[in-house]
């Protein structure tokens, strides 16, 4: 079995009294893993500690193997992407000018973009589909314009392992589709990914493998097929759903037909 690039081993995190974990996960080379649970379950609060944006109260993060707190900045930055969910930018760069700062573990502290560093940006807006808004200031954009520019910016650092929290939000369904595709391709290219997904139907297309949160512990978790199943997504939703995974009935509503 390949080894995982980055794994939680016994993680626990704790924040405005909510806990996370005790959990493990592994996130391989080539896999795609889906994060699903109801609001609140911890979903985002894992992928930022998998990040090593919040502290780890127990437990580790591991990066090849060592833990992630203890490496250099720079060193996380290269090797792990991470796309928040909302996308808010807090300043009012051009678009290209933004994706550009998904260079910048790649580059020397001064000096312009390299020809590789423009070359990147250029092949990221382009998968996107933003190539056309390069020049447009971010806040001018729709929130799915602004998406597909925050998921190139990631794109563009070529990391090792891409987590992305709820990247098909505000997207139409033909982005949708494409950013499925994207994070697909990026697996096909060695990169581990984990992405918090909403859509049932979509996260099966998407994914290897599949978590299940709930209350900040593990209902479920394993190759897709199994976990992104009508007895799991009943637990952890209180829905009924199709065998195409389209939810049909709340819990209660499934009982009052059946009874």
């Amino acid at each position: 079995m390949t080894a995982p690039v980055l794994a939680a081993e016994g993680l626990r995190v704790e924040r405005a009294g909510f806990a996370l974990g005790p959990l493990a996960l592994a996130l391989v080379p080539g896999r795609v893993l889906a994060i699903l649970g109801p609001n609140g379950a911890g979903k985002s609060t894992l992928l930022m500690a998998l990040a090593g944006l919040v502290p780890a109260a127990g437990g580790a993060v591991l990066l090849d193997g060592r833990r992630l707190a203890a490496l250099p900045p720079k060193m996380r930055a290269r090797a792990v992407g991470y796309l928040p969910q909302g996308g808010d930018v807090h300043w009012n760069l051009s678009a290209r000018a933004l994706v550009m700062l998904g260079r910048t573990p790649h580059r020397p502290p001064v000096g312009p973009p390299g020809p590789a560093d423009v070359a990147a940006v250029d092949a990221a807006l382009a998968a996107t589909d933003a190539l056309h808004l390069a020049g447009r200031p971010v806040r001018a954009l729709s929130g799915g314009e602004r998406a597909r520019v925050l998921l190139a910016r990631v794109l563009a650092g070529a990391p090792r392992v891409l987590l992305a929290d709820e990247p098909l939000q505000n997207l139409d369904p033909a982005h949708q589709l494409a950013t499925v595709a994207l994070l697909r391709d990026a697996a096909a290219r060695g990169a581990a990914v984990a992405a918090v997904v909403h859509d049932l139907p979509l996260a099966r297309r998407l994914a290897d493998d599949a978590l299940l949160l709930v209350g900040g512990r593990v209902l479920a978790a394993g190759p897709a097929a199994e976990v992104l199943a009508p007895g799991p997504l009943a637990r952890a939703f209180g829905i009924r759903v199709s065998a195409e995974l389209v939810p049909v009935a709340a819990a209660g509503e499934a009982a009052r037909a059946d009874g």
